[in-house]
């Protein structure tokens, strides 16, 4: 029988993008990120923590902006629900944390340890590469047009 975070990886993978800046292995890596952090905090659901990275952007499957940390919270809502692995307050507790992943307001163990992981991915070679990417595709994109 797979395990939670195997069945949060099948549901992932499709969903994330084929570009740089979000795509599956990004969500690997705040995964391994918020789990060094979790650790060093003593946080001590691991997996409620390797679930909220993982899913944390699975709404830009549905929506590029700002937008898809609220799309992607319901999504992971509906699939954590229709699971059996989580009890209803750690899921509230992830689907908390990727409501509010790209924003200031979110609060929690939870929150601070998957806003920290996303951030700190930013400065490694590929973060670095996926933040220019991002900005590039925006670029290409330009809200105003002379």
């Amino acid at each position: 029988m797979p395990t939670a975070i195997q069945e949060i990886e099948v549901f992932v993978r499709p969903l994330m993008g084929a570009a740089i800046a979000h795509d599956y292995k990004h969500a690997d890596r705040v995964r391994h990120r918020a789990k060094q952090i979790a650790r060093s905090e003593r946080y001590p659901y691991l997996e409620v923590i390797e679930a909220a990275a993982l899913l944390h952007d699975i709404g830009l499957s549905k929506e590029s902006g700002r937008q898809h940390a609220i799309i992607g919270a319901e999504m992971a809502d509906r699939f954590l629900r229709h699971q059996a692995y989580f009890v209803p307050a750690q899921i509230a507790e992830i689907v908390a944390a990727i409501r509010d992943h790209s924003s200031v307001s979110g609060t929690g163990s939870v929150f601070e340890i998957l806003q920290d992981a996303d951030g700190l991915e930013l400065f490694g070679a590929i973060g670095l590469l996926r933040g220019i990417s991002s900005k590039v595709s925006h670029v290409a994109r330009p809200h105003h047009r002379e």
